[in-house]
């Protein structure tokens, strides 16, 4: 196995010893339900073929070791874990999985060496640092013989990314890198924090999944993230002051919405629009592949990102250049940005009969208009983490 190969070879030479076990997570694709996660909503996700792989093995002190591939080493201690910054934030990923599961009660009384490698593309919003924390959390709970469930797992590693590495990030990541299955999409219910999983009527090999990355990211990603995070909770609280039943804003429908457009902002008014769509949209997708009906699906995923273009404004000149382009193609059936957006990159569902040829044309299309190539990834469902010998 080529990704155990590369995450052994690692851990050897930094380690000078062999791992006791190895963990893979994989990525995802925010397939639909764009920012609808930590609005309470419904998301859907596919985990991918491609994505983190971890050396490990349990010490006798308490020392924490951590080398990635693409990364300087950091060295910690189960004593004092706390974020760090610049180069090291890498780190606190896998850090701050551990201080949750100290945080939990779990004993976790030695450090550990730990080598990770990923095979995911770097800035194509497919969730890396979910896998990491992801596969961390399995190789603890196998190797402290915690018995906890994915659901339990999940829950650990979102804490970890919100209290600890500081993002406001929804369970789409965590949730879809944990309960991943070949074969299947996985369909989450933020709210209730339930897990379904959607099985592709259609023969799977007759549907291609593409990963157009315009290898461009918003130096501000982060802080754009947390923005729209807090428009969204400033027009629930808009919408709450006309509905109080209201939990969250996927709770809204549009006739609620035109209720209380007068008193929100043209702004927070769209916000509420994306993450209202958003949400049916989600819903109808759902029963489109269960259904067979790929173009509807593809139809939804285009208008999905229309409306990401015009209501919640996280696309970019470049995800919207790849949309056009390949909109109206026979051999594709609908594309949209992925992840958080304001950069990254488009995910494609696409006939078997996607040329080389177009892929090509796309490319050079991009290049000649941004002067940037374009990466291209085809990938396949993948069932979730998991750990191995």
């Amino acid at each position: 196995m080529e990704k155990k190969s590369a995450a052994k070879n690692l851990f050897t030479e930094t380690f000078n010893a062999s791992p006791d076990l190895y963990s893979f997570a994989p990525g995802r694709i925010e397939f639909i339900g764009n920012h609808t996660d930590y609005n309470g909503g419904d998301v859907i996700g596919l985990a991918i073929n491609e994505g983190v792989t971890m050396a490990f093995r349990r010490r006798d002190d308490d020392a924490i070791n951590l080398i990635s591939a693409n990364e300087s080493s950091v060295q910690s201690n189960l004593a004092n874990i706390h974020r760090l910054e610049n180069e090291s934030s890498w780190a606190n990923y896998p850090l701050g999985v551990t201080k949750v599961f100290q945080d939990a009660g779990y004993p976790i009384d030695n450090g550990y060496d730990l080598a990770i490698v990923s095979d995911l593309p770097i800035g194509a919003g497919l969730s890396s640092s979910a896998a990491v924390e992801l596969g961390l959390a399995v190789l603890l709970n196998h190797s402290l013989e915690l018995n906890l469930e994915k659901h339990d797992l999940v829950q650990l590693c979102r804490k970890a990314e919100n209290d600890f590495v500081g993002v406001p990030c929804g369970i789409l990541d965590q949730g879809v890198s944990a309960f991943g299955q070949s074969g299947h999409l996985v369909k989450i219910d933020c709210t209730n924090e339930a897990f379904d999983l959607i099985p592709f009527s259609k023969n799977q090999s007759d549907i291609h999944f593409w990963i157009l990355n315009t290898n461009l990211k918003h130096s501000l990603v982060d802080s754009l993230y947390a923005e729209r995070f807090k428009e969204c909770h400033l027009a629930l609280k808009v919408c709450q002051n006309k509905f109080p039943q209201i939990k969250n804003l996927t709770q809204v429908d549009y006739d609620m919405l035109e209720v209380c457009k007068p008193e929100l902002s043209d702004m927070l008014y769209r916000r509420a629009l994306h993450i209202v769509g958003e949400h049916e949209r989600v819903s109808k997708l759902s029963k489109a592949i269960e259904e067979n009906d790929y173009k509807l699906a593809g139809k939804l995923m285009y208008e999905s990102h229309e409306s990401s273009r015009l209501n919640f404004e996280n696309s970019t000149k470049e995800l919207d250049f790849i949309i056009n382009y390949i909109k109206g193609s026979e051999s594709i059936y609908g594309a949209r940005l992925t992840g958080g957006g304001f950069g990254g990159a488009v995910v494609v569902m696409a006939k078997n009969t996607l040329s080389t040829e177009l892929k090509n044309e796309i490319s050079l299309a991009y290049k000649k208009a941004f002067n940037i190539d374009l990466s291209t990834l085809c990938t396949g469902s993948e069932s979730g983490a998991t750990v191995f010998d």
